[in-house]
């Protein structure tokens, strides 16, 4: 995995081992997403398609975010990182509320937020281009809708049923020199041999990694009154 995807599940590997979840399900996880942090932990996860072989401890669920194939209430937990920028604007209340009826307690969202990731994205892109490569095919749906933001995502929640929190998630400056120097190759080598995205590491280096403006936004929902 990348030292990008380490900084982006940092703050909800840490929320995640400070509730103990009894079920924990992620939303787009793709073959390998939270599971790959949390070996000793077994997660459903949805996707539309997984590619790669999934991991042992996830259970692959082929499904759309909007239509979710589980009863109400199915897990203490819900996550989705970096899915909610792929769907066309008007799916995005469905997204959420079809996160919020499977979910007993807590929902949990992140996603490149606002003109910064914009921003971030165009200028990546420019440079992908310069260089004579092929665009990534996530950057590309990422510049075909709206970017999303907190305001946005929660726009007719029922939010008096529940405590939000909204937090700032990767310094912008920062994702962008991480994600340029991700396309070098031995740049990944001494990543991956001195550990840089050590999961503890990013935990702990938090509050430098996210402050001031940051790239992405993480909202955590959390019922008032849970089922169970």
């Amino acid at each position: 995995m990348s030292l990008d995807w380490a900084i982006r599940y940092a703050p909800i590997i840490r929320f995640i081992k400070s509730q103990r979840p009894s079920s924990v399900l992620e939303v787009g996880s793709g073959p390998q997403g939270l599971a790959y942090y949390l070996r000793d932990v077994h997660i459903v996860g949805t996707d539309l398609r997984f590619g790669d072989l999934p991991l042992k401890n996830i259970r692959p669920v082929i499904a759309s975010s909007t239509a979710l194939p589980f009863r109400e209430n199915a897990f203490d937990m819900v996550i989705s990182s970096d899915m909610m920028e792929h769907l066309p604007e008007k799916l995005r209340s469905f997204a959420m509320n079809e996160m919020l009826r499977v979910a007993n307690k807590i929902v949990v969202v992140g996603f490149p937020s606002g003109p910064i990731a914009k921003e971030h994205d165009l200028a990546l892109s420019s440079h992908i281009k310069s260089r004579g490569m092929k665009l990534p095919i996530w950057l590309g749906e990422h510049l075909e809708n709206e970017y999303p933001n907190s305001e946005s995502v929660l726009r007719g929640l029922p939010l008096a049923s529940m405590r939000c929190r909204v937090v700032g998630n990767a310094n912008w400056r920062l994702h962008k020199t991480v994600v340029l120097l991700q396309m070098h190759y031995y740049f990944n080598r001494v990543v991956r041999f001195f550990r840089l995205d050590s999961m503890n590491l990013m935990i702990v280096l938090g509050r430098f990694l996210d402050w001031g403006q940051t790239y992405r936004e993480i909202i955590f929902l959390e019922a008032k009154d849970p089922l169970r």
